[in-house]
């Protein structure tokens, strides 16, 4: 079964907690696999949702969705939003 955002707040809560002091792409991989997050939007909004942020990339075109998670997930990865919240 793939887990989505509306499954259950505690499992969404334990996502972000272990997102949150992940830095490298297969510790956040990983994190999505451990909890069948399959879905790429659901990746997104994870990542976002842990950033804090509606929305930060901001990619001139068009972007495939997998295009568009690589770039969250660099952002996220990169690490300064974490100074921000």
């Amino acid at each position: 079964m793939t887990y989505t955002m509306i499954d259950n707040a505690v499992k969404t809560k334990t996502i972000m907690d272990e997102l949150f002091v992940s830095t490298e792409k297969p510790q956040i991989e990983s994190i999505f696999n451990k909890y069948d997050v399959e879905e790429t939007e659901t990746r997104i909004e994870l990542l976002r949702l842990c950033m804090k942020v509606a929305d930060i990339s901001n990619f001139g075109g068009t972007v495939s969705l997998a295009q568009e998670y690589e770039g969250e997930l660099a952002i996220f990865i990169e690490g300064s939003w974490r100074f921000l919240i």
